[in-house]
């Protein structure tokens, strides 16, 4: 991540980048070697948490910044909430964007998560079956682009919703068999039910 490669820049001495906390067991530097730990300002807050304690363990002379942007940590904290809620979730935003491959990341820990960058790549068949669908963007996805994507998922919504019916409706009735109706007319010799099918 180019924000990563900054920050290594700025670094004076022997610097290393870890993305885990067995990552962090792997570096050559000594237990007693001073080690200052910060993070990218989109890195997982649950990684860093893991990583932070390992190095807590393992380094004698430790120095931690919280680097980590705290409307980002807000962000993966309701995204987590939501995909808990959630049948499975939608998360906008741009392809080669950290902050939201960190939403994927936590969203996909409890409901099957799809990562789309535009309404155009939100395919009918995709979100099939699920009832409860959660949505969330990254920090820099305009909203134009979240707006033009929620419209997208109402209309599939109303197309699987008339698929359905025009099945339904399709559907033969026989004699005996229990439906439920609403009755639209009473007449002399006979009663019109609409029972959701073709004719009443």
């Amino acid at each position: 991540h180019h924000e990563v490669l900054g920050i290594v820049g700025h670094c004076g001495g022997p610097c290393d980048v870890v993305g885990s906390a067995e990552g962090l067991l792997e570096l050559s530097f000594s237990r007693d070697t001073p080690v200052t730990l910060v993070a990218q300002t989109t890195f997982s807050m649950g990684k860093y948490d893991e990583i932070k304690a390992c190095a807590k363990k393992y380094y004698t002379n430790l120095t931690v910044f919280d680097t980590i942007c705290s409307a980002t940590n807000k962000r993966q904290t309701e995204a987590a909430q939501l995909a808990k809620d959630s049948d499975c979730c939608v998360v906008i935003g741009g392809h080669n964007s950290s902050n939201t491959q960190k939403l994927k990341e936590v969203c996909e820990q409890f409901a099957p998560t799809f990562r789309i960058e535009n309404a155009g790549e939100l395919k009918p068949g995709m979100l099939a079956g699920y009832q409860k669908i959660g949505v969330t963007a990254g920090a820099s996805t305009p909203y134009l682009v979240i707006k033009e994507v929620l419209t997208r998922m109402s209309e599939i919504n109303q197309e699987l919703d008339f698929e359905t019916m025009m099945e339904e409706s399709l559907k033969p009735v026989h004699r005996g068999q229990r439906v439920e109706g609403t009755v639209i007319e009473v007449r002399p010799n006979e009663v019109v039910v609409d029972i959701g099918r073709k004719q009443t």
